[in-house]
């Protein structure tokens, strides 16, 4: 991360009296946490900072001020428009729209690769979490404004992204510098310990019977490097849940000595699936999605597939065959 992208990050930030924030479409804790700090930030600057997601976030990042406050469309056209977590626009899903008709764009992204065009953009596949860059946005608007920014809410928007993206601090993608920035948040009054056991262990008897009911049927492939879950509609009405409640299922499989591939396969629609892998070392998730137009990091990554589910299951098979 160079102080001068961060600067002209905070630069946009600040001169923009309306702000589209949108997250990543299949929204996870670090887009959402971004996403609901800058809000906050922004709104203490007197600006007018709305966030857009196309699909609204799991029921656990409730506990976030301004939760409730995350939009899927409006017709409004704003200053600048953001994209919080992700440098692909298609990404954005149709609140990409938001990046056609603001007058500014800007990404703040720690994915691997800038793939769109922005009029500023603060990428840092470094990073930890988007939550990280956020932070030091966060600090430069302070020097630019003379206000106090940080606060109690906007530490706990962040660490909530921190600790799910980073899967509490265990994932290799953690540095120094990560944990200064957690050092930091940890000044401010929230609870910690609470939040790390409600995005990470708190879970209710419908998605405990989810879990069961699917990692009871994973099936093993090339040796069993290679792990795969399925979540199908079935799965889903006979517990009571739905594809939201399949977040972090997959890290199970990777836990299981020799697999290398860990995937989960999630029917979110007519001939629509949802695909999250996990990956050792010796695997690149990101480049072995990249072919289905997914992405994320080396360790974990995503993507949307369409077709019958045997085609579905058969293409990421192949996939996981051409990385071993």
């Amino acid at each position: 991360m160079t102080k001068t992208r961060t600067e002209l990050a905070a630069k946009n930030l600040f001169e923009a009296a309306t702000v589209a924030l949108v997250c990543h479409v299949n929204p996870d804790g670090d887009t959402v946490g971004a996403a609901l700090a800058l809000k906050a930030v922004l709104e203490k600057l007197s600006k007018t900072a709305e966030i857009f997601c196309d699909d609204f976030p799991y029921e656990k990042l409730s506990i976030l001020q301004n939760f409730e406050k995350i939009n899927t469309s409006s017709e409004k056209k704003f200053d600048l428009a953001v994209a919080v977590d992700f440098s692909e626009t298609s990404r954005g899903g149709v609140s990409a729209k938001y990046f056609k008709h603001a007058k500014k764009t800007l990404a703040v992204d720690h994915h691997k690769g800038l793939q769109s065009n922005f009029g500023c953009a603060l990428a840092d596949s470094s990073a930890a979490a988007t939550c990280e860059l956020v932070y030091f946005v966060i600090r430069e608007l302070e020097k630019l404004s003379g206000k106090p920014l940080m606060d109690d809410e906007v530490a706990k928007c962040l660490f909530v992204g921190l600790v799910t993206d980073t899967g509490c601090f265990r994932f290799s993608s953690v540095t120094a510098r990560t944990m200064e920035v957690v050092c930091e948040l940890y000044k401010f009054s929230f609870d910690a310990s609470g939040i790390i056991f409600k995005m990470l262990s708190e879970t209710s008897k419908p998605v405990f019977m989810l879990k069961s009911r699917v990692l009871a049927k994973t099936k093993f492939f090339f040796d069993d490097r290679v792990a795969v879950i399925t979540f199908r509609k079935d799965d889903f009405s006979e517990t009571g849940t739905s594809p939201e409640n399949t977040e972090g299922v997959v890290q199970e499989l990777i836990a299981i000595k020799g697999v290398d591939v860990a995937v989960s396969i999630c029917e979110a629609g007519e001939k629509s699936f949802k695909i999250s892998v996990r990956s050792s070392e010796k695997v690149d998730a990101a480049d072995m999605l990249s072919f289905f137009g997914g992405g994320g990091h080396k360790r974990a990554a995503g993507a949307r597939l369409s077709g019958y589910y045997e085609d579905v299951l058969d293409k990421i098979l192949k996939a996981c065959g051409d990385v071993l």
